[in-house]
């Protein structure tokens, strides 16, 4: 069953020296993706405030799932257009999107790494990426 399923892609006919680089285009790509939606679950989570008449407390744990659903379809994205090493590609934009978003989150405030959360956070978010990126690169159907 999970014979056409790759992993981990070692050894390609064409690699030549560039075997191990990371793709900056798939990075950039699938960074953004991270982003957008993001943004546009937080405009969503705006509208719902805004426009709703249901009490809404906290929203912290949406917001999380958000993050997590983000680094999710970023690593997708940057596995499907480096089409190789997926799981690479998709655990540094996990990564990079959770140093990015602990950063603006923090604000210059160096109490936030105090936060048990963060330590928990970003290595999940990574995790994600990664599990994102073999999915990208397995369904762009050419990573064998």
């Amino acid at each position: 069953m999970l014979k056409r399923l790759t992993f981990v892609h070692w050894s390609h006919p064409n690699a030549g020296g560039y075997r191990y680089q990371l793709q900056m285009s798939a990075l950039i790509a699938g960074l953004l993706w991270a982003v957008l939606v993001t943004l546009f679950a937080g405009v969503i989570l705006v509208l719902w405030v805004t426009l709703s008449q249901h009490p809404t407390y906290n929203l912290s744990g949406v917001i999380g799932l958000c993050m997590l659903g983000g680094a999710l379809v970023g690593g997708g994205i940057g596995g499907l257009n480096a089409r190789k090493q997926g799981w690479l590609h998709g655990g540094v934009i996990g990564l990079t999107y959770g140093i990015i978003f602990l950063a603006m989150m923090a604000g210059g405030n160096m109490d936030a790494l105090k936060d048990p959360l963060v330590w928990i956070r970003l290595p999940l978010l990574a995790v994600l990426g990664a599990l994102g990126g073999v999915a990208g690169v397995n369904l762009s159907g050419t990573g064998h």
